[in-house]
């Protein structure tokens, strides 16, 4: 995701595995784009996204794409406490279900 200008972009990749069997009809396409000074890139694994509550209530794309449109203006350490917390109350009770790699780059 792309912080720039008060907005928050998503740039989809290709829906393709990297492991495993695979279907070789379907190939990466490479995609380019310009950031400025100050823009955010948020990059991340799908660990964030799928990481359940107690009642097995996935954290979910539409919560990441809210808490980072509440954060993008904070300072990158007071961005990533507020992710760390927000996914602590989140997973009350639960475990960690999946590896999570999420960071952001501030241009």
């Amino acid at each position: 995701m792309i912080a720039s200008g008060g907005n928050l972009r998503e740039l989809k990749g290709t829906r393709k595995s990297i492991g495993g069997i695979q279907n070789e009809s379907i190939q990466f396409h490479n995609q380019k784009l310009t950031l400025h000074k100050g823009d955010l890139l948020y990059l991340g694994s799908d660990g964030l996204e799928d990481q359940n509550d107690i009642k097995r209530k996935k954290f979910g794309r539409n919560n990441i794409k809210k808490l980072l449109m509440d954060i993008m203006d904070l300072p990158l350490v007071h961005q990533k406490n507020k992710v760390d917390s927000t996914l602590d109350n989140h997973m009350q009770g639960t475990d960690q279900r999946d590896d999570i790699l999420w960071m952001g780059i501030r241009m």
